[in-house]
């Protein structure tokens, strides 16, 4: 059985999708976060955690709508800290810890590292230190790393009597994908968050996958590296 709600801010309602509309800039998004967890609880009453959900009611898909401001590269380089190139080492879907949230975590093994927070850079270890890259220990290559990101609100998670399935409308990366993405510290949560999204294709063309982001496509890893230093004004659809 597949068991959907819709949710708005006003009122819980079950319904034959359950779909969270939130218009909001994306420097709120970490608000928007902690406001899911809240309406997912409250969603269905009898539950204490979406494992019990699923326990009770078998499969059950989540879409989450949000709404923003137009946003090219240079929105996405003014909001977040970190930008590599990659392949995707790790994709899976996973709960909270008190599994009140869904939520995908990547590791994308770095190949070249176009931005990076100043706590990346500090030697000493401590509550400052934000980095987003984690040393590979399966790795036979020295020094290489790997950066961890968390997507939340968008994964797919195998429980007890069935699956939870989220969707943000962002992209869905799987392992082996060569990548560039930029990602913001999301202090609420403590995780590096994904925000604009590229493929290195075989041919060395660099593709947009947020499809929502007003953001060009590049010939080559260079000519995207030289708009990333540079970014050109976003162009409003309406312009085009």
């Amino acid at each position: 059985m597949i068991t959907n709600f819709a949710i708005d801010r006003s009122s819980v309602v079950p319904d034959t999708n359950l779909t969270m509309r939130w218009t909001s800039s994306w420097l709120t998004i970490a608000t928007v976060v902690a406001w899911f967890a809240g309406a997912s609880v409250n969603a269905a009453q009898e539950k204490r955690s979406w494992r019990d959900f699923v326990r009770q009611h078998g499969d059950t898909n989540i879409s989450v709508e949000l709404c923003g401001p137009i946003t090219g590269l240079k929105e996405i380089v003014e909001f977040t800290q970190l930008t590599v190139e990659g392949r995707i080492t790790l994709a899976e879907g996973q709960l909270t810890a008190k599994e009140d949230d869904v939520y995908t975590e990547y590791e994308i093994d770095v190949i070249r590292v176009f931005r990076a927070p100043r706590a990346a850079r500090r030697s000493t270890l401590g509550p400052l230190n934000l980095s987003p890259f984690v040393m590979d220990p399966l790795s036979m290559r020295p020094n290489a790393t790997t950066v961890r990101l968390r997507r939340p609100y968008h994964g797919r998670v195998e429980l007890d009597n069935g699956v939870l399935t989220v969707n943000s409308g962002s992209p869905t990366l799987e392992v082996g994908q060569h990548i560039i993405v930029s990602a913001y510290f999301d202090e609420t949560r403590g995780w590096w968050v994904p925000h604009g999204t590229f493929e290195v294709l075989g041919s060395g063309r660099v593709v947009h996958l947020d499809q929502k982001l007003q953001t060009e496509d590049y010939d080559s890893v260079e000519q995207f590296a030289a708009a990333l230093a540079n970014p050109p004004r976003t162009i409003h659809p309406s312009e085009r």
